[in-house]
């Protein structure tokens, strides 16, 4: 069973949030030497990987993610930061207006989208058999939620 993992970092990322053992975020530090930040693995069946996204990360981006009624205004919002927009993650019922970007329909979003940048500047995701773990990294300036 795995514990603990390493993963480079994009240069110029100043924030890291990651999984411990227990399946919460904390923020980490990055290694200045090796660029790295470590992240726990905690043990998760795949199936109910949508309650840990609504459990914890949801709660996370709500609390750190800047929110705006329509993807137009984030859109803009990111761009003004210049954060190149992406991908959308909307709910399934919530297709209409996507700004051209990549999207991904989800059962999990309770009410509101997320506007995201390149996936390897938001974070890591890492699966070993029943074991999770997770990085974010910027999640305040590399993702924002709408609705």
């Amino acid at each position: 069973m795995p514990l603990l993992s390493e993963c480079k970092v994009p240069s110029g990322v100043s924030q890291v949030l990651a999984t411990n053992t227990s399946g919460f975020f904390i923020e980490v530090k990055k290694s200045q030497i090796s660029g790295y930040a470590r992240f726990g693995f905690f043990s998760i069946p795949i199936v109910e990987e949508p309650l840990f996204f609504m459990r914890v990360v949801v709660p996370l981006l709500v609390t750190r993610c800047q929110r705006f009624a329509t993807v137009p205004e984030a859109l803009a919002y990111l761009s003004s930061i210049g954060v190149q927009p992406k991908r959308l993650m909307t709910p399934k019922d919530n297709l209409a207006n996507t700004g051209g970007l990549q999207v991904t329909a989800s059962d999990t979003l309770p009410s509101f989208s997320i506007v995201s940048t390149d996936p390897e500047l938001v974070g890591t995701y890492t699966r070993v058999d029943a074991h999770l773990g997770v990085q974010l990294f910027d999640p305040s300036k590399n993702l924002v939620l709408v609705g």
